[in-house]
């Protein structure tokens, strides 16, 4: 996790299951690109990044709701990302894929069609585990309406334009 910024400076959060000697020496091997943590026994480390998905993609979703409330009340949404920075709502989400809705900055880093990828296995999982999640469906469902609407190549901060068309009645449009 920590996407194509993460790569690029070596700060990946790389979640890693299997035996624990394993994944130390993979690690070795994987330092360069960020910090590896075995999460367990093998097949962890992949529940671990779709538990990541969705934390990303429910941080997306926050992030684009409160901004698409600030904007239709007045405010302007470079001024909200700077009062909300460093407060409890502060994070890598607000930071950078924020700046992004604020500067409608949709060229793909991690594109929608992904997520969306990411949200149906995670989904599938779920049920191959037998839970019962609230914020997994309304996500997955957003990045398929999202990627139905046509923006699929954009970056996943796009969600803000899509939450923005249906808070004003244009659902599945942007």
């Amino acid at each position: 996790s920590g996407g194509e910024r993460g790569a690029r400076e070596g700060t990946l959060a790389i979640m890693a299951g299997g035996d624990p000697a394993d994944v130390a020496a993979a690690a070795e091997l994987l330092a360069p690109c960020g910090r590896t943590t075995r999460m367990g026994a093998v097949g962890t480390g992949q529940l671990t990044k779709l538990a990541n998905q969705i934390v990303v993609a429910g941080t997306l979703l926050a992030v684009a709701e409160g901004f698409a409330f600030a904007r239709a009340g007045g405010a302007e949404l470079a001024a909200v990302r700077t009062a909300l920075a460093g407060g409890f709502t502060d994070s890598a989400i607000l930071r950078q894929h924020g700046e992004r809705m604020v500067n409608a900055d949709y060229v793909p880093g991690s594109p929608a069609v992904q997520q969306r990828e990411n949200l149906r296995n995670a989904a599938a999982q779920a049920r191959a585990m037998g839970i019962d999640l609230e914020l997994l469906p309304l996500a997955a469902r957003t990045f398929e309406d999202m990627v139905a609407a046509g923006r699929g190549t954009q970056d996943i901060a796009a969600v803000f334009e899509h939450v923005v068309a249906r808070a004003h009645g244009a659902e599945g449009t942007a």
